[in-house]
């Protein structure tokens, strides 16, 4: 057979670690694997590998990622593996006692293999105990998949993802309030006696400490993590229950109104501002209540409004230190400081949340505005 190599050159750099996004360390020098011929394009397959640690999590991954569209190609031309090289009858009985224990009947289950391209003795043993089970190819387009399920299962997948958000993002949004995932991967911490996971195609290495803190970026509780339970010699197994607490699916719509809010907030202080304006130049006496924001955007927009003639007013605060945040040249004074002869000045009080306490300590014949965001209509 002539030999016919294609270079999965990097394309993509990875500095910081995939599993905690800290800053990955170099401990070895670049390296090149090639794969078998034992493919469709009857090819050789040349990966480049440049491997980064993980102080943290102690996650390692190949820095140097190849690009998506050849290695898209590489999984395409692979062979299906038409031989179980696991233990089928270890992954139903765990599957069993961890998970499926947790409901009081399995017949109305939904379960999908995640990654898996063939159905062997496993899914047609695991099919007869649930109500529906699903396997989906990880290079089949995710877009407008809708399922949703009881159970996810991932069988030493994850270590050939080139980005894990993607993977990540199905799995939260596939599955069910209070529902299960099983992540089975390979235990770089056997690598010394065992190289079974150092493949040409794997660009990410784990050990317990490293899924368990990429899974726990999805807020899923750990149910177990360790090798005994693994159904390959060379691996460890991981398994996480979603929550049962849902997030609000409106949230987006609630923001948006939180936001126009926001909007005509500043809309009413804005008409606050110009009806102040209007009592400056009737020559009214005004008075602040309350150093804070809303005070500061009336009196940014005071001055903006008053084209180039700059003001100055009385500020009350019950802070004294506060003093030094007056706007301006306004005169800053504490209540107990202030002249009880109110008759003739008009109050702002910007002090929202107490304006009913500074009512009873008012008493004037002019207009009291209280800048108020529960009842601005109200106030104005």
């Amino acid at each position: 057979m002539k030999k016919r190599t294609i270079s999965l050159r990097p394309k993509k750099i990875v500095i910081n670690c995939p599993c905690c996004n800290l800053r990955g360390t170099n401990f070895l020098d670049k390296y090149e694997l090639n794969s078998s011929q034992i493919n469709k394009a009857k090819s050789i397959f040349k990966f480049f590998h440049y491997p980064l640690f993980c102080k943290n999590c102690g996650h390692i991954w190949n820095s140097h990622q190849p690009d998506v569209t050849n290695i898209k190609n590489y999984y395409k031309n692979k062979i299906p593996n038409f031989v179980e090289d696991y233990d089928p009858l270890k992954r139903i009985e765990v599957i069993e006692k961890i998970i499926f224990s947790k409901f009081k009947t399995t017949n109305n289950l939904s379960v999908l293999d995640y990654g898996a391209n063939s159905h062997l003795s496993f899914h047609k043993e695991l099919k007869k105990k649930v109500g529906l089970l699903d396997t989906l190819d990880i290079e089949k387009n995710k877009d407008n998949y809708s399922k949703k399920y009881d159970l996810i299962t991932c069988y030493y997948m994850l270590e050939h993802a080139l980005d894990f958000n993607d993977h990540l993002s199905f799995f939260f949004h596939s599955l069910k309030p209070g529902s299960f995932l099983l992540i089975e991967v390979p235990d770089s911490r056997l690598y010394a006696n065992d190289i079974s996971g150092l493949m040409y195609e794997h660009q990410h290495h784990f050990q317990p400490s490293s899924l368990n803190c990429l899974v726990q970026t999805l807020n899923f509780k750990k149910i177990y993590l360790g090798k005994k339970l693994s159904s390959r010699n060379f691996g460890f197994l991981g398994i996480y229950r979603k929550s049962e607490l849902e997030g609000d699916k409106d949230i987006k719509k609630k923001f948006i109104h939180g936001r126009n809010k926001q909007i005509q907030w500043n809309e009413y202080l804005y008409k606050i501002s110009k009806k102040i304006s209007k009592k400056i130049n009737s020559h009214e006496k005004i008075i602040f209540w309350g150093i804070n924001d809303n005070y500061y955007q009336i009196r940014e927009n005071i001055e903006r409004n008053s084209k180039g003639k700059y003001h100055n007013f009385e500020v009350i605060d019950v802070n004294p230190e506060k003093k030094n945040f007056v706007f301006g040249k306004d005169t800053f004074i504490l209540p107990s400081q202030i002249n009880k002869n109110f008759k003739k000045k008009t109050f702002v009080i910007t002090a929202s949340l107490h304006w009913k306490k500074i009512l009873k300590q008012i008493k004037s014949e002019r207009e009291i505005l209280i800048i108020d965001p529960l009842n601005q209509n109200k106030r104005i």
